[in-house]
């Protein structure tokens, strides 16, 4: 007789940009010490009439200006044009005039807007199946992390829409949901918010991510497989999406070797099997059919999986997939002879 084997969330706030970098000329250079190419700079406290100058310091010649009105207000946008990526000294006058004369030493960066589109493993893909998180990787975006960003999405037939709004800190992985997504070639891009970046305005070049039908079935782990027993399981399957396919895996039971002995899967022009092969190796419980073979979405096929050990058991006859294909078991009889409705675990894929 064979026994039945029984068995904080973290809030993230973040201060958004203003559409202008800006400093009081006595605390300079504070908010001005780094800034991006294509932001817009405000300087107050100045000494009226008065001129802000910017030298690079490896280029005394490389020079541009701002001037302070009446008021001692400056304000000028620094673009690539006028201000190359580097290193200046800034000279500047606080006070009645003719003023006092300062200096302070500044940054001046060349921001990138580049992204790719990742898996959940961190691996630049540029497809994937319906229904599974792509992120965004960051690694080549050089912003400040209090900037704002739109993720735009454009879908097979044109239509752009934004998928969300929010901070390069926040940008940095994520994930993005595309369960609902249509299959064909989608573009992803993210674009900054001007009012909510120091007026910078840019646009990211778009990664193209084609969208597949889910090339798999599969049932998924069991939330109760238990109880669970070895035996032979024989009904039909009814694929949602045509796959193409050349090995099974069955879900063993935590801590044991479930797994499957024998598989079949027949019928519409398709008799293909899988033995298995023993406990040797990683990969000691998945099992390869004779032959690649094509389910095709809406037909019924039939199988048979012959399983050992302690195989992931859902206690049902009817089973709708993860991937939206329909099992159901027409018999399956234990290790001891008796006779059940049950369906095990499992995944086909290519």
């Amino acid at each position: 007789m064979i026994a039945l084997m029984a068995s904080a969330m973290m809030i993230l706030i973040v201060s958004a940009a203003s559409p202008i970098r800006s400093e009081n000329a006595t605390k300079l250079p504070g908010n001005l010490s780094t800034i991006y190419q294509g932001e817009f700079i405000e300087i107050t406290g100045l000494t009226p009439n008065s001129s802000v100058l910017f030298y690079k310091t490896d280029d005394e010649g490389s020079i541009f200006v701002i001037y302070a009105n009446e008021t001692g207000y400056a304000r000028r946008e620094v673009s690539a044009d006028v201000a190359p990526a580097g290193s200046y000294n800034m000279t500047y006058y606080i006070g009645s005039p003719p003023g006092t004369k300062k200096s302070a030493h500044i940054t001046i960066v060349k921001p990138k807007l580049k992204i790719k589109i990742v898996d959940e493993k961190g691996k630049e893909i540029t497809s994937t199946t319906i229904g599974q998180p792509i992120y965004i990787n960051t690694s080549e975006v050089q912003l400040p992390a209090e900037d704002y960003v739109e993720i735009k999405h454009k879908n097979p037939y044109g239509h752009v829409h934004i998928i969300a709004e929010v901070s390069v800190l926040e940008l940095s992985n994520y994930e993005i949901n595309t369960t609902n997504w249509d299959v064909g070639e989608h573009s992803i891009w993210i674009e900054t918010v001007p009012e909510l970046s120091y007026g910078l305005d840019m646009k990211a070049d778009p990664c193209a991510i084609t969208i597949l039908y889910k090339n798999y079935i599969d049932t998924g782990q069991s939330p109760n497989p238990y109880p669970s027993i070895f035996g032979t399981h024989n009904g039909t399957i009814v694929p949602a999406n045509d796959i193409t396919a050349s090995k099974i895996f069955v879900y063993p039971c935590v801590g044991t070797g479930g797994h499957a002995e024998y598989v079949r899967i027949w019928g519409n022009g398709v008799d293909a099997h899988a033995i298995w092969n023993g406990y040797g190796g990683e990969d000691w419980n998945i099992l390869h059919f004779n032959r690649t073979f094509t389910l095709e979405a809406g037909k019924e096929y039939n199988f048979t999986i012959k399983t050992g050990s302690y195989p992931q058991i859902f206690h049902e006859e009817v089973l709708e997939t993860l991937d939206g294909s329909i099992v159901r078991c027409e018999e399956f009889v234990d290790a001891n002879g008796k006779r059940h409705k049950w369906i095990p675990a499992f995944k086909i894929y290519a």
